[in-house]
C-alpha cells in the first residue's frame, strides 16, 4: 500500500478534482495532505474523503519540511512524495506498488516526451532527472530527512542523491502520460534558489554523498 503526500498553496485549480481520482486507487491507503495556505483552501467535497488527513500548521511550511512531516504522519510502507500541480495515469501506483522492493532507492518521473505505449520503470544509468521531483516513491525505511535550511529546492536532489548512494538501485518512470503546467508554487521562491543550492552543496559534501541529480 501507499501513502501519498501533497504539500499545496492551493495554486492550481484541478488539484481537488484530480485528487479525487487518487483517492479511489485500491493501492492508495491513505493522502496526506499538508496544507500551506488555509485562507486559499477550496471548499471540496474531497477533502471529506476517508482517505484525506488534512495537516494545517497555521503556516506557510515549505515544501520540504511538508515532505519531513507528511512522512512521518504517513501510514504506508511505501510513500508517494506528488506535486500538486501534476496529473497522470493513476494506473502507476499499482505498478509502482508491486515493483519497488524494500532493497531498491528511489523511483521517480522522468519527464520525458512520451515515446512509447507502455510506462516502462527501468534503472537510472545517468540519463536526465528533469521531472523527478514531481512524482517519486520509495519505502519509508529509505527515507531520511531533509535538511530543515533546504525550504524549497533541493530536496528531491536529496532523495536521489541519498537513495542513490545506500542502494545503487534508483529507477525512473517512462512513457507515464502526465500533465502539468511545472512549479506553479516554487516559481514564487525563485530567489531562494541559489543560497539553497548551495546549502545542498555543503550537506552532501559533510555527508561525502556525491552528487547525482542535476
Amino acid at each position: 500500500m501507499i501513502s501519498v503526500v501533497i504539500p499545496t498553496l492551493w495554486k492550481y485549480a484541478p488539484f481537488c478534482d484530480f485528487l479525487a481520482q487518487v483517492c479511489v486507487q485500491h493501492h492508495v491507503h491513505d493522502v496526506i495532505i499538508v496544507d500551506n495556505d488555509r485562507s486559499n483552501r477550496p471548499h471540496h467535497d474531497v477533502l471529506l474523503h476517508a482517505k484525506v488527513k488534512l495537516l494545517d500548521f497555521g503556516q506557510n511550511m515549505f515544501v520540504n519540511p511538508s515532505w519531513n512531516l507528511g512522512v512521518y504522519h504517513a501510514k504506508a510502507s511505501i510513500i508517494c512524495l506528488q506535486n500538486d500541480d501534476i496529473e497522470f495515469d493513476c494506473a502507476i501506483y499499482s505498478q509502482v506498488s508491486d515493483f519497488l522492493k524494500p532493497h531498491m532507492g528511489l523511483v521517480s518521473l522522468s519527464g520525458l516526451p512520451v515515446t512509447a505505449p507502455h510506462v516502462q520503470i527501468e534503472p537510472w544509468q545517468g540519463d536526465s532527472m528533469f521531472g523527478c521531483g514531481q512524482l517519486m516513491f520509495f519505502h519509508r525505511h529509505r527515507f531520511c530527512h531533509i535538511d530543515p535550511e533546504l525550504l524549497v529546492y533541493c530536496g528531491d536532489n536529496w532523495l536521489f542523491d541519498h537513495m542513490q548512494h545506500i542502494t545503487n538501485q534508483n529507477h525512473m518512470i517512462n512513457n507515464l502520460s502526465h500533465h502539468t503546467p511545472y512549479a506553479q508554487t516554487s516559481k514564487h521562491f525563485r530567489h531562494m534558489l541559489t543560497q539553497e543550492q548551495i546549502t545542498y552543496a555543503q550537506v552532501l559534501a559533510s555527508c561525502g554523498i556525491p552528487a547525482h541529480h542535476t
